[in-house]
């Protein structure tokens, strides 16, 4: 890199001047000031200047486009988000928008001078706050991939400052799994209600709420018993409930089911919608909030999500096997062996039954 740096006394002190070509062939110029005006001031001055060439030379070797040169952390997020906006779901834009918010402490520092110990010192600052370690270790898989995008995509950076962050051990989550006659209970207990059909649809197929909001009447298949989910019912890019894709490629799939819960199914189909939607609801997030907070009134100590854990735990504890279960739930293998192969009551029992007869 062509450059020359100059010196020069200014507002009572040194201020040192890096003109330099950048990677376009174009002379542009990067100076400060404020250091004393003696001796050491100069030095110092010195020191900073070589730095700043230091620093230029990798931005150059990395091929920094010009107009990220010295970018900020702010800056890059705000760029980032604008472009993932065209891209990714509303509520993968929010999540993001999230995580920037809580390392607004790196707001106004060069993206790519941001070191590990930068990130350590939010974390540590988070941590302090008493945020669930989980929610941490997530906020930095998302920061994560900003990062990445800003060493691999714009060639901003050369190194990921997020690696070997320090974060205290993750918070044993307990998913809660209700027992057969639990289950029983519950939808006797729903049975007058405007949410039963939901509940019931829930409880039998282990599908996600948003899920089960976006089903349409022609995805019940009463002749082969399978219900086709094919999509869900979430924001869109304007903040408003709409149909929408699913989560993942797995989770477009067939599930079975017995004849007499497509028998209630369809005992519910009185009034059909213009959309076809089986159900009437306009905000999902209502909906759930709903849902928990009657669900423990009515002294079932469970969120509405874990009538999915429900379902998953009936299925593998009555031997299906995990390829299967997976296929059904939306899941890969892996995840689903991770998250379901807990053990519950009704488990429990069938294994003392069976100790019994062995021995």
């Amino acid at each position: 890199m062509q450059y020359n740096i100059t010196y020069r006394e200014k507002d009572g002190g040194w201020q040192y001047i890096v003109s330099y070509k950048d990677s376009n062939g174009k002379w542009k110029q990067k100076s400060k000031q404020g250091f004393e005006k003696s001796r050491i001031g100069k030095q110092q001055a010195k020191e900073e200047a070589l730095k700043t060439i230091d620093k230029l030379n990798k931005d150059i070797s990395l091929n920094v486009p010009s107009e990220f040169e010295g970018i900020s952390f702010n800056e890059f997020g705000k760029s980032y988000l604008k472009h993932n906006k065209l891209y990714n779901a509303y509520k993968t834009i929010q999540s993001t928008q999230t995580v920037l918010n809580r390392f607004s402490d790196l707001d106004d520092m060069e993206l790519s001078k941001i070191t590990t110990l930068d990130i350590q010192k939010v974390v540590d600052t988070l941590t302090g706050e008493d945020l669930n370690p989980n929610t941490i270790k997530y906020y930095l898989k998302k920061l994560t991939i900003i990062f990445n995008a800003a060493k691999n995509q714009y060639s901003i950076i050369d190194a990921i400052p997020t690696k070997n962050i320090r974060v205290n051990k993750s918070k044993e989550i307990n998913k809660k799994a209700l027992t057969e006659d639990e289950v029983s209970n519950l939808l006797n207990v729903y049975k007058d209600s405007k949410y039963f059909l939901l509940v019931f649809i829930a409880a039998k197929t282990g599908m996600r709420i948003g899920e089960v909001l976006g089903l349409k009447w022609n995805d019940i298949n009463s002749v082969d018993n399978i219900i086709n989910v094919e999509r869900q019912w979430k924001k869109d890019e304007n903040g408003k409930f709409d149909f929408g894709t699913l989560k993942s490629n797995n989770s477009y799939r067939s599930i079975p089911i017995s004849k007499s819960i497509c028998k209630e199914l369809l005992a519910h189909k009185n009034v059909i919608q213009l959309n076809n939607r089986i159900f009437e609801f306009e905000n999902k997030d209502n909906v759930i909030a709903a849902l928990d907070k009657s669900l423990k009134r009515n002294g079932f100590n469970i969120t509405i999500h874990e009538l999915r854990h429900t379902y998953a735990t009936k299925l593998i504890a009555n031997g299906m096997d995990y390829k299967t279960a997976a296929s059904i739930l939306g899941h890969s293998v892996q995840l689903t062996i991770k998250t379901y192969s807990h053990v519950n009551n009704d488990m429990l029992n069938k294994a003392k039954e069976l100790i019994e007869n062995i021995f």
